[in-house]
């Protein structure tokens, strides 16, 4: 019996405390006011030298005439520009190859002279070659 009697006390004070004025429940929130839109007028923290601009309303603006045109090219290259008037680059020199009597389209390499003979057969004289031994370029006789 205490049990029931201390269980409905209880009850009987969440009931209480959870009904009538004052609980938050029972408020309503105060209606939604949107913020205004009338502009802040704030001071600029940097000074000008420039005075203000005054803009009349319904004033004829005034156009500013596009810049003038480069001045034509003087003839100098630039030094993105392709040189096509700069100076080549002088052709390189390779040694000549020897070619080995009796034997047509058969050179010696002139950096490896005992290594053996190299094979130029269908190259013409003048060509360069690369040297199968040492892979530097020589020329065919």
């Amino acid at each position: 019996m205490k049990l029931f009697f201390c269980l409905g006390s209880v009850a009987l004070l969440l009931f209480a405390g959870c009904s009538g004025s004052g609980g938050s429940y029972s408020e309503t929130p105060p209606p939604y006011t949107p913020p205004s839109t009338a502009a802040t007028v704030t001071e600029d923290p940097i000074p000008t030298d420039t005075p203000p601009v005054e803009t009349v309303v319904g004033a004829p603006t005034q156009t500013i005439p596009p810049p003038p045109p480069p001045p034509p090219e003087s003839g100098q290259p630039k030094p993105w520009s392709p040189g096509g008037t700069a100076a080549q680059p002088a052709p390189r020199q390779f040694p000549k190859g020897t070619a080995v009597p009796g034997k047509a389209g058969r050179v010696i390499s002139p950096y490896a002279p005992y290594a053996g003979e190299v094979d130029v057969t269908g190259f013409s004289s003048g060509t360069e070659v690369k040297c199968p031994y040492t892979g530097k370029i020589f020329v065919v006789p």
